[in-house]
């Protein structure tokens, strides 16, 4: 089995834009704002369809069904849905103001937690992201602004960088800005509580649903603010190590190489710069790719590249 590439499924958000096309050179849908761009994703709302290879035109969902051993590894349930969704964002404005469950509302409202990571890929002169609370703030000061609109007073906020990485934890408070694009990475769920949305409306003059009670809830006060990861030049860096994932930064020069084992486990290669043949596929950035348990996968670079390599998700339960 061969690396699998997938076709990218678009989404249109309130406050998305046209930067897959402007940037990356993507056919989107016309006359939309496209928000996300679904790499790969595996759930009930959409599974992600392999591109290329002897698997063509099978979605991630039937060819777990079909071949878990071979994808994922021996003892993987073929019913399990795959345990990561690969993203890019496309912030042409701000998103919404945003929290996930963590262990107590997870009981509580019974939307299972939710761990995320971003890689910036771009960002205008003045972008920012929101990075957690600042020192002090108590649940109900927090639920009190943010029902009379003053909640952006308590945030922290971090300056953007292209190449900055940041580990959002579930139960932080966060927030894209406006002109960021992002890779993200994250745990299998949707579940998230918008605790505010900046008084934004659609085109026809509706909000959306704020969950400020849940999202309360949900917030560890005790964390500290997300403090970014800026780029640098190691070969090899470890982003994040989480116990659900693992998240590493890998750079190669032009012809140089790196050989992923066959057996091991299954991980993700995002390609965030340059292009590169891996075992026979081509990949370009900013592209996304799984390599299967079964599959001995040669990375080659053909011009100088990063790119980012998730593993440890294989876990069974």
């Amino acid at each position: 089995m061969d690396l699998l590439k997938f076709k990218p499924i678009y989404e249109e958000r309130i406050w998305g834009g046209r930067s897959f096309k402007t940037l990356f050179g993507r056919a989107i849908p016309k006359g939309v704002r496209i928000g996300e761009s679904l790499e790969i994703c595996d759930s009930p709302r959409a599974s992600s369809e392999i591109s290329g290879g002897a698997l063509a035109g099978m979605t991630l969902r039937r060819a777990l069904e079909k071949y878990s051993g071979d994808i994922m590894g021996p003892g993987w349930r073929p019913e399990r849905f795959f345990p990561i969704v690969v993203k890019l964002l496309d912030a042409r404005q701000r998103l919404s103001l945003q929290v996930h469950p963590n262990g107590v509302s997870e009981k509580k409202y019974g939307l299972p937690r939710k761990n995320e990571a971003w890689y910036l890929l771009g960002c205008g002169v003045r972008s920012r992201f929101i990075a957690g609370l600042k020192k002090g703030v108590s649940p109900a000061l927090l639920r009190e602004a943010a029902e009379s609109g003053r909640v952006e007073e308590l945030l922290e906020f971090r300056d953007s960088h292209a190449g900055d990485f940041m580990f959002v934890r579930e139960g932080t408070v966060h927030s894209l800005g406006a002109d960021n694009i992002a890779l993200e990475i994250q745990e299998n769920s949707d579940s998230t509580y918008r605790l505010h949305d900046w008084d934004r409306t659609d085109s026809e003059g509706r909000a959306r649903a704020l969950h400020i009670g849940e999202a309360v809830d949900s917030v560890n006060f005790d964390s500290p603010a997300v403090e970014p990861l800026s780029e640098n030049d190691e070969p090899v860096r470890t982003l994040c190590d989480y116990k659900n994932f693992k998240i590493l930064r890998l750079r190669l020069k032009a012809g140089e190489s790196v050989r992923l084992s066959a057996r091991e486990e299954p991980r993700i290669i995002s390609l965030v710069s340059g292009a590169a043949d891996c075992g026979g596929v081509a990949m370009e950035a900013v592209e996304s790719a799984l390599a299967p348990f079964c599959a001995e996968i040669e990375i080659r670079a053909k011009a100088d590249s990063a790119m980012l390599i998730t593993e440890n998700f294989s876990r069974h339960e």
